[in-house]
């Protein structure tokens, strides 16, 4: 086994986990159900795609010229037990990592997601690999009344360690497969 085996094998199960970073802000408090999206990240072992489920409260509704306070925003992603098994067997016990560069759109503004990050989560003993990380919205205020669609980040980057902080990536893209996901709407009276 070498180093350079075993960092290429974290920084896919990095940029599995940390690209799964860019949906977390966008569900509305509208949706009956959580939306998820596609995203596939470049790494040292080819495109990975990830799909997630994101958790967050953005109001249903608010008013022209209000303000949207910050919102924090958690996720939980599910690494497959095929790559988790692939870390194990390169002795990788635990992964950390964040994201920057991700933003949602509320009709046609883009609204930041700030501290996106996962924090040291050890690999599990046999299984799958399940990451929770969290992050905040950038406060924003609407401008106009009417019906906006929240849509998940086209785009962002990520950064990732293993155990002890060792570096894997950084900066790897990530990008939504085809268009970005509607994840709800937000009433601006």
């Amino acid at each position: 086994m070498t180093t350079r085996l075993t960092t290429r094998l974290a920084a896919l199960a990095a940029a599995g986990a940390i690209s799964t970073l860019g949906l977390v802000a966008t569900t509305s408090t509208a949706q009956a159900a959580a939306p998820s999206g596609d995203y596939t990240c470049t790494t040292d072992l080819g495109p990975q795609t990830v799909t997630v489920t994101p958790t967050t409260k953005l109001p249903k509704t608010t008013k022209a010229g209000k303000k949207v306070p910050a919102k924090k925003v958690t996720m939980k992603v599910v690494l497959s037990e095929g790559l988790t098994n692939g870390l194990r067997s390169l002795g990788v016990t635990s992964l950390s990592g964040e994201a920057t560069g991700a933003k949602i759109k509320v009709g046609t503004v883009k609204v930041a997601l700030e501290d996106v990050a996962f924090k040291d989560t050890a690999v599990p003993a046999s299984g799958p690999m399940t990451v929770k990380a969290v992050g905040t919205t950038a406060a924003f205020t609407p401008k106009k009344a009417g019906t906006l669609k929240i849509v998940a980040p086209k785009k962002f980057k990520f950064s990732s360690a293993i155990q002890g902080g060792q570096a894997l990536t950084t900066n790897a893209p990530c990008t939504a497969d085809g268009k970005p996901a509607t994840i709800g709407t937000l009433k601006i009276k």
